[in-house]
């Protein structure tokens, strides 16, 4: 009989910023942003949420193993625009599912960071105009 928390995810998957494979990439996580205007109500009823757009904000943690092409990258280049493909799986079932989140920027990343006796770890604060489900 199957254990029935092999059903669920895990936190298992893959990172890729830019086609480089990240598999050191440890937490991930984007949220879709829905962006709204607010105006009165024509009725005289209080206020009224319009939706004006949506966008996609999020973080992707890695430990740091050298110089990382995407760093360096981030580091030489003023307005980089790249896509980043998540692709998370249980192992246990088969299944999984890949996004890939389009024209992605990031406004602020460490550039000299570390402490005495621990890994260092890079967190990227991506923002991203859509999102694509490949699977």
């Amino acid at each position: 009989m199957n254990n029935i928390g092999e059903q669920y995810m895990t936190g298992r998957g893959r990172v890729w910023l830019d086609t480089i494979l990240y598999a050191d990439c440890y937490e991930c996580e984007f949220k879709r942003k829905d962006e709204y205007q607010e105006i009165d109500d024509p009725n005289g009823d209080g206020k009224v949420q319009v939706w004006v757009g949506l966008s996609y904000e999020g973080s992707v943690k890695i430990r740091k193993n050298g110089a990382m092409a995407i760093l360096a990258k981030l580091e030489q280049s003023r307005g980089y625009v790249f896509d980043v493909t998540v692709k998370e799986f249980n192992l246990n079932t088969g299944y999984f599912e890949t996004k890939k989140y389009i024209d992605c920027t990031v406004e602020e990343f460490p550039t000299s960071q570390f402490a005495s006796k621990k890994i260092t770890e890079v967190e990227l604060s991506i923002k991203a105009r859509k999102m694509q489900l490949i699977a």
